[in-house]
C-alpha cells in the first residue's frame, strides 16, 4: 500500500506542475501556453514523460516542442477547414 500511495503523490504532483507551472524555462513556458488552449487529452501523455525514469530537462523541452507542433498544426488545419 505505501507504494500506491507513493505512485498517488508522485503523480499528483506531477499533475500540479501541469496545471500550475511557475517556472521560466523552455517546458514551463509551454506548459502554460498548453494550459490556456486547455487540451486535457494530453495530459496523460505529458504525465507519463515526466514521469518516467530518466526523463531531464531536454527530455521534456523535446516533447514540448513535438506537441506544440502538433497542436498548432491541428488548430491551423482546422481554421483552415472551416472547422474553427
Amino acid at each position: 500500500m505505501p507504494g500506491l500511495i507513493a505512485g498517488i503523490r508522485r503523480d499528483a504532483d506531477l499533475y500540479e506542475r501541469i496545471d500550475r507551472p511557475i517556472g521560466s524555462n523552455r517546458f514551463d513556458r509551454f506548459l502554460k501556453r498548453f494550459g490556456i488552449v486547455d487540451v486535457v487529452v494530453l495530459h496523460p501523455v505529458l504525465l507519463a514523460r515526466m514521469g518516467r525514469d530518466g526523463s531531464d530537462q531536454a527530455d521534456l523541452e523535446e516533447v514540448a516542442t513535438a506537441m506544440e507542433s502538433y497542436l498548432i498544426r491541428r488548430m491551423t488545419r482546422r481554421f483552415l477547414m472551416g472547422r474553427g
